[in-house]
């Protein structure tokens, strides 16, 4: 009987040494849960802080590239303009060019007419002249009859 009884005893010990390793197990755990619970409220907080900072950053980028989009249309405006602008001035140029080849064409014509009329204008003055010695003989030959 009293080896039965230590038999008894030493299976209470050893289950009660058990219970305890499995209680302090079961704290030990509990405690990694609560603590592993609380990691996980703390990462989700960091996540939705993430999530907000991240949508921030999209909205802001949204707003940039609309800004840029706004931007570039302005951009093709004014190079439209500007080449628009080039193109007025290359005409004018040419305008330019034409005109002062026609002026240079102008100029020449109309030294071309002055010294025809200069010309011109010697030959009327020795016509004058001669004319002038003409009636000078036939009044020298008047005199004579």
């Amino acid at each position: 009987f009293r080896v039965k009884m230590d038999a008894i005893k030493s299976k209470m010990k050893k289950l009660s040494a058990e219970t305890e390793d499995a209680t302090a197990k079961a704290n030990r755990f509990e405690e990694e849960g609560f603590l592993a619970i609380k990691e996980a409220e703390h990462i989700e907080h960091n996540l939705a802080q993430l999530m907000k900072k991240n949508q921030a950053q999209e909205s802001a980028y949204d707003v940039a590239i609309e800004d840029l989009f706004n931007q570039s249309i302005k951009l093709e405006e004014r190079e439209k303009v500007s080449a628009n602008a080039e193109a007025d001035v290359g005409s004018g140029i040419r305008r330019v060019f034409l005109l002062e080849g026609e002026a240079e064409k102008r100029e020449n014509r109309l030294a071309t007419e002055v010294s025809a009329l200069l010309r011109a204008s010697i030959r009327a003055d020795d016509q004058v002249k001669a004319k002038n010695n003409l009636e000078q003989e036939i009044s020298t030959n008047e005199e004579d009859i």
